[in-house]
This record gives C-alpha cells, sequence and structure tokens, in this order.
C-alpha cells in the first residue's frame, strides 16, 4: 500500500441497518492512501458479518474487534492508536459522507499547511429524502486557533458557528500525538473536549465551503433522549478539562472561552432537556439536579461570574 495519507476511524455498535451505508461512502472516496479503521464495539447484532464481507473485498480496511462494547470514545481512542496516516478522519456508523469529500479536505489542508479541517453538514431523517443544512460554509476561511475558539465557544459573535462534533473535521495526526489528544470514555461529550483541546493545540485551522457530512438523525440518539448521564457527563468532563487546562499552564489564558463553551454546552444539554420531558415537575427536578451536580465540580463565584443565565433563558424561550 502506498504512503498512509488518511486513516478513517469509524466505531461500530449494533448498526446493522446503517453500517452499508456508511461503509459505501468510505470505500468510495476518491482519496488514495486512505486505511480505513473499523473498532467494532462489541456489536451483539449482525453488524461483525456486513463487516467482514467489505474486509474481504477491500485490501485497505482493518478491523479491530473489541470483545464488549466500551464506548464511542473508547472505540475512537483504539482507532487513533492504530491509525497511521498523515491525517485522522473518524466517521459514525450510521452516518456518512460524500465521496470526494475526503479527497477536497486533505487537498485545502496541504495547499494552507493547516492542522484541522472543518466542512458544513446536512441533517438526514429516517424515511425520507429530505435533508436540512446544520452547518454551511459558503466560502473557504482560514482561522487562527484563537479565531476558532471563540467561534467555537460561542465567547464572540463572528457570524459563523462551528460545532464540536469530530465527524465533519479531519485532525493532523501529529497534532493529536504531540499534545496527547484523546477522547474521555464513557461520556456524551467526548467530542466537545477533543475538539476544544484540538483548537487550543493548533496553529491554522481551515473552514472549507460546503457540506460533505450527512448526519443522520435516529430518535434513539442521545440527542433525541435525556437522562441524569446527560447532566453527570457534562460537568465531569469539563472538570477534567479544565485540570488538563492547570496542568498545562493554559487555563488563564483560555478561562473565558472555557466558561463560554461550558455555558453553550449546558444549553445544548438543557434543550435536550425540554424537549423531550414536557412534565413540568420532572423538569424542576432535572434542574435541581443541574444545580446539584454544578457544585460538585465548581463554586457559587463560577456560577455568578461565568454562566451566562440570560443568555440561557434567550435560548431555552424562558423569558
Amino acid at each position: 500500500m502506498k504512503d498512509i495519507i488518511l486513516s478513517l476511524i469509524i466505531p461500530v455498535y449494533n448498526t446493522e441497518q446503517y453500517i452499508d451505508r456508511c461503509l459505501d461512502s468510505a470505500v468510495c472516496q476518491r482519496h488514495e492512501g486512505m486505511e480505513i479503521i473499523i473498532v467494532n464495539d462489541g456489536s451483539t447484532d449482525g453488524s461483525l458479518n456486513i463487516i467482514n464481507k467489505y474486509i474481504d473485498i477491500y485490501d485497505n480496511i482493518f478491523l479491530i474487534n473489541l470483545p464488549e462494547n466500551k464506548s464511542v470514545g473508547y472505540a475512537r481512542n483504539a482507532g487513533l492508536q492504530k491509525a497511521k496516516g498523515k491525517y485522522i478522519g473518524f466517521i459514525d456508523s450510521d452516518d456518512w459522507m460524500d465521496i470526494n469529500a475526503y479527497d477536497l479536505m486533505v487537498m485545502q489542508l496541504d495547499n494552507y499547511d493547516a492542522d484541522i479541517a472543518v466542512c458544513g453538514v446536512k441533517n438526514e431523517y429516517p424515511n425520507s429524502k429530505n435533508n436540512e443544512y446544520r452547518y454551511h460554509y459558503a466560502g473557504k476561511k482560514i482561522l487562527s486557533n484563537n479565531c476558532a475558539l471563540n467561534i467555537l465557544t460561542k465567547n464572540i459573535d463572528m457570524g459563523v458557528s462551528i460545532s464540536s462534533i469530530v465527524c465533519n473535521k479531519l485532525f493532523k495526526r501529529n497534532l493529536l500525538t504531540k499534545y496527547s489528544i484523546n477522547f474521555p470514555v464513557n461520556s456524551y461529550n467526548e467530542d466537545d473536549y477533543f475538539t476544544f483541546l484540538s483548537f487550543i493545540y493548533a496553529q491554522k485551522i481551515i473552514i472549507v465551503p460546503d457540506c460533505y457530512y450527512h448526519y443522520y438523525q435516529r430518535t434513539n440518539s442521545i440527542t433525541h433522549t435525556f437522562s441524569k448521564k446527560h447532566i453527570d457527563d457534562l460537568f465531569s468532563t469539563f472538570n477534567v478539562l479544565k485540570q488538563r487546562l492547570i496542568e498545562q499552564q493554559r487555563y488563564s489564558a483560555f478561562e473565558n472561552e472555557y466558561y463560554s463553551f461550558l455555558n453553550k454546552c449546558l444549553v445544548f444539554v438543557l434543550s435536550i432537556m425540554f424537549k423531550t420531558e414536557q412534565n413540568d415537575i420532572i423538569q424542576k427536578r432535572y434542574i435541581q439536579y443541574t444545580l446539584e451536580v454544578f457544585l460538585k465540580y465548581f463554586t457559587l463565584s463560577d456560577l455568578v461570574t461565568h454562566l451566562d443565565t440570560m443568555q440561557i433563558k434567550r435560548y431555552l424561550n424562558l423569558l
């Protein structure tokens, strides 16, 4: 096989209904020098049988078979340990990419010597040909890490948004290895942690025009259900992120972005709660629990100083 330019990591857990579509989009990419690392995360359905059919046909597919379900973060970390490419990409096994996506994104990374490339995202829905833009970029933009962080965290309104999801991005592998950037395990907020750290350490981030990533909206996904784990994971992951920044002596430089990002992610978690739980009494219990968990990791001074309660109310239409 030629030099590996791109390692595409695909964690799989019980997605036999969708994985063909995902893998077809991966193997049809025009980019040469691509390895596809599939991490079967203890699937109990027919996913592994489908994966093996692709392995029999394509010699650039490699399988990591975990004996039991560990989590998306664990599976991605396992893929990162095996990856050899200059660039790293991720795709969830129920989603798919346009067939020329990685070719175009790698070209932009090479041309501008950037560390991270970001493309737009389309929401896709079951039993429908309809889709809608989730993130859409009409033109190419070259961003410094400070600029990209301000956009990611909504610390400053710059007229565009960047999601923390990792699947619409390519990362330079040297960036991830140099700064030991991995995913937290068994957390709903693994993408938030990974992307925030990557943006801090990156020198240059490029926004690639148009939408290549197709984000399938399953009714049983974590954005369509809610539990206390959403709250627990949010604050515990941000606590780990804070300790990492302190240890690396970067917390004071990025304190505003950190709390702005926490505020953004908290709004997202609460919006899921209000959308999925209509009982007023249960809503209040979740809000009380949110405050209790917050105070496990942060202080009242942090709450008063950094969290924008007016913004939370506006986002949730509670005014």
